[in-house]
């Protein structure tokens, strides 16, 4: 629960949609906070500051070993990155959908201003991420334990479907990354000096009536009817799934 509302509410991602923008958009940054491995764990105050997983785990031979697997070149940059979620990589640096999303929407905000249009597509891009990455990884940890049933292949169906819209999103991710080399600058020694010129490229490019915004508006469509179909087909399925995991 997030306070600095009159009417506190308990937020979670798939809550989220169903209730006004008024209600938690200026609580987003708060309550994103508390996410970490795919659930909304803890509780805490707007402008609450805590020591990131990412961070704490940053020299473990565990996250080198981890991006490793995932095919990401030594040296890139996992600050910013989950080894229990999905890689996207943004110039050499390694991200998840949260932290991604928040990147997103904190250089969208700082382009366009708080409360804008933009803004708020950024914020519902934000949720939808997490929720697509949470959804897909909940999906691929149960089809393993239901075999060739129905479920089963429901699941696969679902997953296949989650997946390609992970892969449209990293094709507009790294669409959006070429405008930022365009306001690129070269240094003396010749290394490449990314300022933030080039963050407001990439919202410009992503959000950018003559750039880049349908192309997002309609991945956001797509990702809104996956979870839509999503919850109404799986969710039983994921229950029954965790309720016998548990029981073991």
């Amino acid at each position: 629960m997030l306070r600095g509302d009159a009417s506190p509410v308990a937020f979670t991602g798939d809550s989220l949609h169903s209730l006004p923008r008024h209600r938690w958009l200026p609580h987003l940054g708060a309550m994103v906070r508390h996410y970490r491995g795919g659930h909304w764990t803890g509780r805490g105050n707007v402008g609450t500051t805590d020591t990131s997983d990412c961070e704490r785990m940053e020299e473990q031979p565990e996250k080198r070993a981890e991006a490793a697997a995932w095919g990401i070149p030594a040296g890139y940059w996992t600050k910013h990155w989950d080894v229990k979620e999905r890689p996207i990589i943004l110039l050499g640096s390694v991200f998840d959908a949260n932290s991604l999303g928040k990147w997103i929407f904190d250089w969208t905000v700082s382009h366009w201003g708080p409360g804008t249009p933009m803004a708020n597509v950024a914020a519902d891009l934000w949720l939808l991420l997490i929720s697509l990455s949470v959804k897909l990884r909940r999906a691929k940890d149960a089809v393993r334990f239901v075999g060739t049933t129905i479920e089963g292949e429901l699941l696969r169906d679902f997953i296949e479907a989650g997946d390609r819209l992970w892969t449209r999103f990293e094709g507009l991710v790294s669409q959006c990354e070429s405008a930022m080399w365009v306001v690129a600058k070269t240094r003396a020694d010749r290394s490449v000096a990314m300022g933030k010129q080039a963050g407001e490229a990439f919202v410009e490019s992503m959000f950018g009536r003559d750039r880049e915004l349908e192309r997002t508006e309609e991945l956001m469509a797509g990702s809104r009817l996956w979870k839509m179909r999503f919850d109404a087909n799986c969710a039983d399925v994921l229950r029954r799934q965790e309720e016998e995991y548990d029981e073991e």
